[in-house]
């Protein structure tokens, strides 16, 4: 797995575009992710691209929002989420601490994402396996 925002992405590619940067990235690791500020993330896992848009907010300070994507990611992957819900739970985490002047201010408490996760209708538990 390799999470990378868009300059990022794109200087190790050399791609113009963060779908393109993460295509490329895709040939050598199962799953990219590449974060887009504003723009949410987009993600390449097993062939299939995937996009969640970031929340609406009034952004005052980006310090740390990246940090806080990465562990919100890790914490939906142990949770044993697909890519979709993996994204989506980063991006609104790491969106969420925008409109605080510090990173410390702007992460919320778990309890404070699970309760606006479920505003947003994002699932906190895997889906159960298809019958055989």
């Amino acid at each position: 797995m390799l999470i990378a925002n868009e300059r990022e992405a794109s200087r190790i590619t050399g791609a113009d575009d963060a779908s393109s940067a993460a295509h490329a990235l895709a040939a050598d690791v199962e799953c990219v992710v590449v974060t887009l500020g504003p723009g949410g993330a987009v993600a390449f896992e097993r062939g299939r691209e995937v996009r969640a848009k970031a929340p609406d907010l009034e952004v005052v300070d980006t310090t740390g929002a990246g940090d806080l994507f990465v562990a919100a990611y890790v914490w939906a992957d142990v949770r044993g989420l697909d890519i979709e819900a993996r994204i989506a739970w980063a991006t609104l985490y790491a969106g969420l601490s925008v409109p605080a002047p510090t990173a410390f201010d702007g992460a919320a408490r778990l309890d404070e994402l699970l309760t606006e996760g479920a505003r947003r209708g994002l699932r906190r538990e895997r889906s159960a396996a298809p019958p055989d």
